[in-house]
């Protein structure tokens, strides 16, 4: 096994089994963040609810992402906004989505790394980064290992999705095993 610190560059990655039923069932690290913000906004509606308002309290700055991460957590905010004053008009409360305490009751998103460590109550594990021993997974790996992840019975596996992702995952490593690296690099340069 490599160890495997670094920053997630596609959403799109499949997540290595072993984290498949910590993290909300998800079979890509998408499906990781949305089921996080899921979980994390359920939790600040369920304290306003009973408490007449709480907060979701949001990080400063998101460390060391690529910027199709910033991208998507930028996205996932501004829907969690959406959705809070949504919810609050429905159940006459207020959430809160700020980057500081506004209320006495609240709950943080924190940036980390995938792991199995069990989930705080009023805090919500945000994964960007890979920091484990564990390979990189791919998605013909997913496709033949479908005992790891859920399906419904009338579904079949694997998913056209993973099958597609599967074949574009194996298409550009054909290509990038076709072309030069240094080619790469001198045609980038002379762009610019």
């Amino acid at each position: 096994m490599a160890s495997r610190e670094k920053h997630i560059e596609s959403l799109d990655t499949p997540i290595n089994p072993i984290y498949v039923s910590h993290w909300f069932g998800a079979v890509s690290v998408a499906d990781a963040i949305n089921g996080a913000f899921e979980r994390i906004f359920d939790r600040g509606l369920h304290l306003a609810t009973r408490r007449g308002e709480s907060t979701i309290i949001i990080p400063e700055k998101w460390e060391d992402c690529s910027r199709n991460m910033l991208a998507f957590l930028d996205v996932k905010i501004k829907q969690m906004r959406m959705m809070a004053l949504q919810a609050g008009r429905k159940y006459n409360c207020t959430v809160y989505v700020d980057k500081y305490a506004r209320t006495s009751r609240g709950v943080e998103l924190h940036q980390c790394a995938f792991h199995l460590d069990d989930f705080d109550k009023n805090v919500g594990d945000i994964p960007t980064h890979w920091l484990d021993n564990e390979d990189d997974y791919t998605w013909a790996q997913v496709c033949q290992d479908g005992q790891y992840y859920s399906s419904s019975s009338s579904e079949t596996w694997p998913r056209p999705e993973y099958v597609r992702f599967a074949r574009l995952e194996k298409m550009r490593a054909a290509r990038l095993e076709r072309v030069d690296p240094f080619s790469r690099y001198y045609a980038a340069a002379n762009r610019n």
